[in-house]
């Protein structure tokens, strides 16, 4: 066995064991990622209360999937693993516990020096 068949194989032994963790504790993975959205909730003021939902929604998600893997691997329904499905983001939702951003107008003048009205670099002319 070559160094890079052992190197793969530790690769994969610790994906599985990983998996497995995740699989046993994802109730406590999204936990403790509820409460870390909400720390950062808090400490940003609710500014960013819809890129943190959706982040959590998003690594929710990955935790179902990559404990589920370890379900499917050992023939048990990986729906243990899998989302509750009242914790799943509702994206059409808007976020609760802050102000919902909203893009900047488009219709304003632009600000600032406009290509053409910048004034010529000082200094001394080229021929």
């Amino acid at each position: 066995m070559t160094f890079l068949d052992k190197l793969k194989e530790s690769a994969t032994q610790l994906k599985e064991t990983a998996q497995q963790a995740v699989h046993d504790h994802g109730d406590q993975i999204r936990s403790g990622l509820d409460k870390a959205g909400e720390q950062v909730n808090k400490a940003t003021k609710g500014k960013y209360a819809d890129r943190i939902e959706k982040g959590l929604g998003a690594a929710k998600s990955g935790v179902g999937k990559f404990g589920a893997r370890a379900a499917e691997r050992d023939g048990e329904s990986p729906a243990k693993s899998a989302l509750p499905p009242e914790s799943t983001p509702d994206v059409t939702t808007p976020p609760t516990g802050g102000p919902v951003s909203t893009p900047p107008p488009t219709d304003l003048p632009p600000t600032g020096p406009q290509p053409d009205e910048v004034p010529p670099a000082e200094g001394p002319s080229l021929p």
